[in-house]
């Protein structure tokens, strides 16, 4: 597989930096979009962002990558030494190739000095801005970035684009609260990859930022879960980040996992008497353009208002949850969580705190045994249709 080297398109309102790249059995292109300010920022020096960006490309096809300009030599390491190995490992179907680019580079290209993070206005999300803002050192959040790399929906379609549309509009008004200046940035590396986000997001979403290494010299990307809990997977990149964010630093941008020292109910805590959050929080994944931000129903919702329930909170978030349609379900929804506790990590730490706190009532157990007995129904449902097809 043969990366050509960057080249900068200049438009009307924004910059592009593109390469164009040929496999064995075709050729493409993998550009990223910026607004026209941070046209001096982007980095062509180094092809860090694009040996990232298809990486997983080359590994999928067994091609070894060439890469016709330098590369970090930090990154260059890292990746060929440890990274590679670590994605054979959480996927059978990746094949260990090599790297060869034209030359190594050393230097620290960063002149900005600036720290940033994404912005989505999720748990996770907010939780680094947080703790962030305010600090009286060179690691205080400078920048925001918004991306869209595909997790707003796959291929680009009209859904997809409504949903970042949608939410960018929100990005803005919440960065314009915090007096942060928002970088959005756009790419068509979803297309490129394909498959689903969560299984390459780390990956593509740094990638994009690798551009910036001129401007960014630490980039906050919020972790899922506290660093005790760790697992290389192969369908979620987010059990792994504190591992892969180390590995795709160069000499002149550390990534960091971020909020790692904390689980989700200690962020929700953090981030519920953030004023600035209160009308923007989403943590909803239904792109249904709802009358509230979030539909109050689905599993990250009812989580949400479960924890800001137990701890209080849950008032101050009235603008973005429907909180009559919460209590209604609620009983059985916490009986959910227990009959799920040993299934996810973030249900298991929301036992445990209702657990703790007396949150729990013996309807709420009936409302365990009846999501068990329905599973069973269901399983037996699949069963029996498959015995009747044979």
């Amino acid at each position: 597989m043969i990366v050509y080297p960057p080249a900068i398109i200049e438009q009307k309102d924004n910059v592009r930096i593109q390469v164009f790249f040929e496999t064995s059995k075709e050729n493409g292109v993998l550009w990223y979009d910026f607004p026209i300010d941070y046209r001096n920022y982007l980095v062509v020096e180094n092809s860090d962002a694009f040996l990232v960006g298809l990486l997983l490309v080359a590994m999928e096809k067994g091609e070894d990558l060439y890469i016709k300009n330098k590369i970090s030599t930090k990154l260059f390491y890292n990746i060929t030494t440890y990274l590679i190995p670590a994605l054979i490992l959480s996927n059978n179907d990746f094949i260990s190739i090599k790297i060869i680019p034209e030359g190594l580079n050393d230097e620290n290209l960063n002149i900005g000095k600036a720290t940033a993070t994404g912005a989505s206005c999720g748990i996770d999300s907010t939780a680094t801005i947080f703790e962030h803002l305010e600090l009286n050192n060179s690691y205080s959040l400078k920048y925001l970035t918004y991306l869209d790399a595909g997790s707003h929906g796959q291929w680009n379609g009209e859904i997809a684009k409504k949903t970042y549309n949608e939410r960018l509009q929100r990005i803005k008004l919440f960065s314009s609260e915090l007096n942060l200046p928002l970088i959005e940035i756009k790419s068509n590396i979803g297309e490129i990859l394909g498959n689903d986000f969560q299984k390459t997001h780390s990956l593509r979403n740094l990638s994009c930022i690798l551009n910036l290494q001129k401007l960014f010299k630490t980039y906050y990307y919020a972790s899922a879960y506290r660093f005790d809990f760790f697992k290389i997977d192969k369908n979620d990149t987010s059990s792994w980040d504190i591992l892969i964010t180390r590995f795709i630093s160069t000499e002149s941008l550390e990534f960091i996992s971020s909020m790692t020292h904390l689980n989700r109910i200690e962020r929700t805590k953090l981030i519920s008497k953030f004023a600035p959050i209160f009308h923007f929080l989403d943590v909803c994944t239904a792109p249904n353009f709802k009358d509230k931000i979030n539909c109050s129903k689905c599993s990250k919702c009812m989580r949400t208002q479960l924890t800001l329930d137990i701890i209080g909170e849950l008032n101050n978030f009235n603008a973005v949850f429907n909180v009559e349609e919460y209590k209604i379900l609620r009983d059985e929804f916490i009986g959910e969580i227990i009959a799920t506790r040993t299934k996810n990590q973030i249900n298991f730490e929301l036992y445990n705190y209702l657990k703790q706190n007396g949150r729990i009532t013996l309807k709420n157990y009936l409302y365990a045994q009846k999501y068990h007995c329905n599973l069973l129904k269901n399983k037996f449902k699949k069963k029996g249709k498959a015995l009747f097809k044979n």
